[in-house]
């Protein structure tokens, strides 16, 4: 799914905001998250659709400090064409506006990975949202498991073989372990 990041200031509940501010853990099992809607402000006052955005990861918030979290665009077939770097917004609950933010990031759901260029390429982009020096663990799986898919989708066996031959033993031992670590990750998170 895409996700944002997004600099979001909760109101207090003087100013009409929450009289309790959601906090992390934002995902954890068996509980659906923190769901608010965005809308977006258009030019002289226009106001988009709502919304839904769940959050995914960020701070404690406080009350008037601007914080920065990832919010997920939850649904395919919502259009959030909109929600772009720049864009402000208000945070709903229903009618009821619990917070103001902007946009100031926007990230693809899947990542087209067509050569080991791509793939080291997106590996430097794709950063940990708390501290832009550490990747995200999370993220590096989720784009080695495309990779790894679309390997497995396009490539038949013998493919596969003359491209291992192609590269390192070295390198086709790294491949060999992170396919069997990745599939191992992927029973653990079902």
């Amino acid at each position: 799914m895409e996700s944002i990041l997004a600099e979001v200031t909760f109101l207090s509940p003087a100013e009409g905001g929450r009289r309790t501010l959601p906090g992390p853990p934002w995902l954890r099992p068996g509980h659906s998250g923190y769901i608010p809607h965005l809308v977006i402000e258009g030019p002289r006052g226009a106001e988009s659709d709502d919304l839904p955005v769940r959050f995914r990861e960020g701070a404690d918030p406080s009350y008037g400090r601007p914080a920065t979290f990832q919010l997920e665009l939850m649904y395919p077939e919502v259009n959030y064409s909109l929600v772009v770097p720049g864009a402000r917004f208000s945070l709903r609950e229903g009618r009821q506006v619990v917070a103001t933010g902007r946009v100031l990031d926007r990230w693809p759901g899947r990542v087209a990975i067509e050569s080991f260029a791509d793939l080291t390429q997106s590996l430097k982009d794709w950063r940990s949202f708390r501290d832009p020096l550490v990747y995200d663990a999370v993220g590096m799986m989720a784009l080695f498991d495309a990779c790894l898919e679309s390997m497995r989708r396009y490539f038949t066996e013998g493919d596969i073989d003359q491209f291992a031959a192609t590269i390192a033993p070295i390198d086709r031992e790294f491949l060999r372990n992170l396919i069997v670590r990745t599939d191992e990750l992927k029973d653990i998170g079902e």
